[in-house]
């Protein structure tokens, strides 16, 4: 199979260029803008992409943004923990427990 492909290769590079190749990628980004120019004017609420390769509506990303917080802050306040464990053992508190002024009496 390599073989094959190489072979194809090599026969393809030595053959005449049929057309001129220089300018393919900046057609090819024009002719997607000019299909998203298209597809987002349609919408009511959307923002333009500036150039890029594609800008969603504004109420979508609003809607990711106010998931996105309602989610954090829901796990944010049920994974928090509710204070450190209670412990007999404090080493520097003056009512610890093991304290030989404690044990003592």
């Amino acid at each position: 199979m390599s073989k094959d492909l190489d072979q194809l290769l090599a026969r393809l590079k030595s053959g005449p260029v049929d057309r001129d190749l220089r300018n393919v990628e900046p057609q090819v980004w024009d002719r997607i803008d000019a299909r998203q120019k298209g597809v987002f004017a349609e919408l009511p609420a959307s923002f333009p992409a500036g150039g890029g390769l594609m800008a969603a509506p504004l109420m979508s990303r609003i809607g990711a943004m106010t998931l996105a917080v309602a989610i954090g802050l829901s796990v944010g306040i049920l994974a928090a923990p509710s204070g450190p464990p209670a412990s007999g053992f404090e080493v520097f508190s003056t009512q610890a427990p093991f304290a030989p002024s404690g044990l003592l009496g």
